[in-house]
């Protein structure tokens, strides 16, 4: 009795399995009166005050986060500040690889201040960072990441300011050896950066300041659409 023929063995794949990719994003259409979700609910986000208050505001049929208005003395105890932060967020550190992020912002020309954090993880002194911020009377965005064990402040500084009273775009992309801030999908702003550089730490995400301390780099205006992508 003939027996079936035996299957011949799968031929290996050639083509390589794409990389996954992790990313962040938050609308904070639901409201910001419990814990802040990601799409995913990864990494809640929520409310960290030292007398100010957050709002929410209609953008393009959601709702985007009304932060402090900028306050007269920049750094003063008693400023309002408020933003908001995750819990430890290991798993958005970047290392060496290829990331962005990135917010739409919605700032008026009186909005501007010394220091105005879009969004951060970790620091500059001590520590690594990536950092999306609007800095100066200006309102020009700039983007900054600083290494494990390096001094040196990388910034890639927008060539327009959006402290116009409207919303716009903003996204920051690392390669290899190239920091770029992007405004409504165009280039405005490029730093070289060593392709060595890596950025690993412990800290959580702040969106709209580095924390509640006096000189928190508090953000004035709007903030909607916040996003990391990273490959792990």
């Amino acid at each position: 009795m003939s027996g079936a023929a035996p299957s011949s063995p799968a031929a290996p794949s050639l083509v390589a399995a794409a990389p996954s990719v992790t990313t962040l994003r938050y609308t904070f259409d639901s409201g910001i009166t419990g814990p802040v979700l990601d799409g995913a609910g990864r990494l809640p986000l929520r409310v960290r005050r030292a007398g100010g208050q957050l709002s929410t505001v209609p953008h393009n049929g959601g709702l985007a986060v009304r932060f402090p208005q900028p306050c007269e003395h920049y750094g003063a105890e008693s400023c309002a500040r408020a933003i908001l932060q995750s819990g430890p967020a290991e798993f958005l550190n970047p290392g060496q690889e290829v990331f962005s992020y990135g917010a739409s912002v919605l700032v008026a020309p009186n909005e501007t201040s010394k220091g105005a954090n879009v969004l951060q993880k970790g620091f500059s002194v001590g520590d690594s960072q990536f950092k999306l911020q609007v800095d100066g009377a200006a309102g020009r965005p700039s983007c900054v990441i600083v290494g494990v064990g390096r001094s040196t402040i990388y910034v890639a500084l927008a060539s327009l300011s959006v402290a116009d009273g409207r919303w716009h775009r903003i996204e920051c992309s690392r390669s290899d050896a190239l920091l770029t801030v992007a405004v409504d999908g165009q280039p405005r702003g490029r730093a070289a950066i060593p392709p060595s550089l890596s950025i690993v730490n412990a800290d959580p995400l702040c969106i709209g300041g580095k924390g509640t301390s006096a000189n928190n780099d508090q953000f004035a205006g709007a903030i909607d659409d916040v996003f990391i992508t990273r490959a792990p």
